[in-house]
């Protein structure tokens, strides 16, 4: 990288870990053997902007969130070939946290006051999670991918339902 390194992930099977850095490259290295060594860059981002990255459970895919300042997009890569899928846009304002579901058919993104979930080929938005009053900072599946959970600055977390969008808890015990 050419400046800061800000965001890693490891691939499932542990050979592979992804790395993003404010110069706005993806890279994977090979972390498998004695030595380590770069076995792609996934080109397109920002540059001076943190893209993020997560792996699909296959290790097949990655996806990395890129914040140009005005659009926010989430990219797809198939690491076999270097193949990007669609962009998709997403949200308006800051892009935090992109994350596939445990069975790679979906992406979980959050931004703002909102929670999306879109098909993980296509990039078509299936739902939006409102109800947060602020910033959400963070969310991620459950490991059946039947829940989501989502942390704001709003001072909780919101447990929901993915096959239909209803909020059925709110934490609120947080005192920041």
């Amino acid at each position: 990288h050419n400046g800061e390194v800000l965001d890693l992930g490891f691939a499932p099977d542990g050979r592979h870990l992804a790395s993003a850095g404010a110069d706005g490259e993806v890279a994977i290295w090979d972390i498998s053997g004695g030595s380590s060594y770069k076995v792609a860059t996934l080109e397109g981002h920002t540059a001076s902007m943190s893209p993020g990255c997560a792996w699909s459970s296959s290790g097949a895919r990655i996806a990395s969130r890129d914040p140009d300042g005005t659009v926010l997009l989430i990219r797809v890569w198939d690491i076999a070939t270097q193949q990007e899928y669609p962009l998709c846009e997403a949200h308006g304002g800051w892009l935090n946290t992109v994350v596939f579901s445990p069975d790679g058919r979906l992406l979980l993104s959050a931004s703002r006051a909102t929670v999306q979930i879109r098909d993980a080929r296509a990039g078509a938005m299936d739902q939006s999670f409102d109800g947060h009053e602020t910033l959400v900072h963070q969310a991620c599946f459950s490991p059946c991918g039947r829940f989501i959970a989502s942390a704001s600055s709003d001072r909780t977390v919101r447990v929901w339902r993915t096959s239909d969008g209803s909020c059925l808890a709110t934490l609120s015990d947080h005192g920041g």
